[in-house]
């Protein structure tokens, strides 16, 4: 067998893999409740996309895989997972460490590898997510994003995600996670998602701007994509706060969260954050 039967054949069995992992994650979301997804595409045709999107909970991957087998950055750690391991190499994800700076700086340049692979359409690259604002936030609005997405100065797709819950919000993933395993499934069928895929969004043309730096240049994008973002949310979600103008101003963070669950659960969260935390720098 030639080389080129030999990456045809490995081709069609990821191809394969990935709807068979579309289905699954569909599956998972009713598993986690959700029983009604709404997709509201504002956007183009043009596909695959560099997508920012706000982030809420561990459920988010699962809808933009089983929408559109959507790739993230993960940790390096994620590919020798038992579980979900040949699901993040087959997504084509891109594999960073987080801890040292020198990490941050080479992931940083992959992102930007990536997002150029994205927009030129090359070597059939899925569309890119990246959870610009760094971390999960409450849901209710989006809290001030990362500048990591907006150095490669291409266009992005913002998406933005909305739970209608009844019982449990499903951003309280701040909880052990067997415990938010367990409620979130026992929140049978309660949650609907909507999700908005805003127009794209240009960075600045270097020809209409000529006096204006890479770095002020990302400055503006990065603030237009998030003021864009925060009043869509307003537009949109029914529980966003309507006499808040400024991303700048939302405090809807995980350390909220996080101050939530160590008051509702004292030395018990302590120690759980404390060990999570070792756990997460010993990967």
């Amino acid at each position: 067998m030639g080389k080129n039967e030999g990456d045809q054949k490995d081709n069609a069995i990821v191809k394969v893999y990935l709807k068979f992992l579309k289905i699954i994650c569909r599956v998972g979301l009713w598993l986690f409740g959700v029983n009604r997804v709404e997709s509201y595409y504002l956007c183009d045709d043009e596909w695959p996309k560099n997508i920012v999107s706000n982030h809420i909970s561990a459920v988010d991957p699962f809808y933009f895989i089983s929408e559109h087998a959507s790739s993230f950055v993960a940790k390096k750690s994620l590919r020798k997972d038992i579980f979900v391991g040949l699901s993040v190499i087959a997504l084509r994800c891109v594999f960073v460490y987080r801890e040292k700076f020198e990490d941050r700086r080479i992931a940083l340049e992959s992102i930007k590898e990536r997002q150029l692979l994205v927009q030129d359409k090359k070597n059939n690259y899925p569309s890119f997510v990246i959870f610009s604002e760094g971390t999960t936030s409450n849901g209710i609005q989006v809290i001030e994003q990362k500048k990591g997405a907006f150095f490669s100065l291409l266009p992005i797709t913002p998406v933005l995600l909305i739970y209608d819950y009844g019982f449990l919000n499903p951003s309280y993933d701040i909880l052990p996670f067997s415990w938010w395993l367990f409620l979130i499934c026992a929140n049978y069928q309660s949650i609907a998602l909507k999700t908005y895929w805003l127009p794209k969004v240009y960075p600045p043309d270097p020809k209409k701007y000529p006096k204006l730096s890479e770095e002020e240049r990302i400055n503006i994008f990065h603030d237009e994509v998030s003021k864009i973002m925060f009043q869509n949310m307003k537009k949109y979600n029914p529980k966003a706060p309507q006499d808040i103008d400024d991303y700048n101003d939302w405090p809807g963070s995980l350390r909220i969260k996080t101050e939530f669950f160590q008051k509702a659960l004292g030395k018990i969260a302590t120690e759980y954050l404390s060990k999570e935390k070792k756990r997460s720098e010993y990967k």
